[in-house]
């Protein structure tokens, strides 16, 4: 029994599988990754006041200060920067470790003021699995220059190493929506749910966040939608970790918890945009550019020639034949009678 759970473990992490669909990921990742933060600017927390600062573990346990403006400018561009190598694959081990070490002080800073937030926590674990990972080996600058510089040599087709980053992806999310299923069960109960929770958030949120819809303020006054709701969320996050052994469940859970976070946007304005990017590492990208790319073979119908039909012969007959002789050879070939003897 110890034997085969230890296969299944290890298959799990680690079976075969092609650069493909991790290399996707990379390039999608990091490009959304790109887009979404390229007008965000994180210079002017420079000058907020100290008398806010109430920092998170990370940066109280290890004293991180708060830079001065033009580092803080500096550290922005660059950061950016090695997003966009890192989405095209160029110096992928570096720019991806450079994205994540940036990226984990850029984006925590803005949680050091009295408000943290969740949205951002699973991207930054997500570049520190790409940035110790084989993502690179396929779809990239690094990979376009390796084969021109090494032409004898080849990446391996199939490898655990590009399966487990998409497995610890899998991980990192399911432990974020089973813990926070567990924070609301521990702290409110199904009355997180089943009270007026839901309906009190959409009506407050609809002034504070500027939801893109008005929709909110107005399901808040049909209370079993908020029931129906809560209870959903919690449900989808508390099972979500089935996600990791079950393929059905992925196929339900994965778009659930996708369109929760859709309504969260609508409904309450609570944008969790960069947390979505990370439902790409539950496609399999190889197989579905194989599918896109396979094109229908033709039939090959096999013919042949129709062979010539023989020219008809002229009967012989031989001059000492005798009549009889004819008749009963006649009978022999068309089976019909000989004439009566006379």
């Amino acid at each position: 029994m110890s034997v085969s759970v230890k296969n299944r473990w290890e298959q799990f992490w680690f079976a075969p599988k092609g650069p493909t669909t991790l290399a996707v990921c990379r390039l999608l990742f990091f490009g959304l990754m790109f887009w979404n933060y390229f007008e965000q600017r994180f210079a002017p927390w420079s000058d907020v006041s100290r008398a806010f600062w109430q920092p998170i573990w990370v940066f109280e346990k290890f004293h991180i200060p708060v830079l001065n403006g033009d580092a803080l400018l500096a550290g922005e561009i660059i950061w950016k920067i090695a997003l966009a190598l890192a989405c095209v694959g160029f110096l992928t081990r570096f720019s991806t470790a450079t994205a994540f070490i940036l990226g984990l002080y850029l984006l925590g800073l803005r949680h050091n003021w009295g408000k943290a937030s969740h949205d951002d926590a699973a991207t930054i674990w997500i570049m520190l699995i790409l940035a110790i990972s084989r993502c690179g080996d396929a779809l990239s600058l690094d990979a376009l220059l390796f084969r021109k510089r090494n032409a004898d040599e080849t990446l391996p087709l199939e490898s655990g190493e590009y399966r487990w980053p998409m497995r610890a992806v899998w991980l990192v999310l399911s432990m974020v929506f089973f813990n926070s299923a567990v924070a609301k069960l521990r702290k409110s109960g199904l009355d997180w749910a089943l009270s007026e929770n839901l309906a009190v958030l959409m009506v407050r949120l609809n002034y504070f966040n500027k939801p893109t819809t008005d929709w909110g303020i107005r399901l808040a006054n049909i209370p079993a939608f908020g029931h129906a709701m809560g209870l959903t969320a919690i449900a989808v996050e508390l099972f979500f970790p089935l996600v990791l052994f079950s393929r059905i469940a992925r196929w339900v859970l994965v778009p659930a918890a996708f369109m929760m976070q859709v309504g969260n946007k609508v409904l309450l304005g609570v944008d969790f945009t960069s947390f979505m990017f990370a439902y790409i590492f539950f496609i399999d990208w190889g197989w579905l550019l194989g599918r896109t790319r396979r094109e229908p073979h033709a039939i090959e119908t096999e013919t042949t020639a129709p062979l010539p039909k023989p020219a008809p012969r002229d009967p012989v007959v031989h001059a000492e034949a005798s009549d009889d002789d004819i008749y009963a050879r006649r009978a022999q070939v068309h089976r019909v009678p000989p004439p009566p003897t006379r």
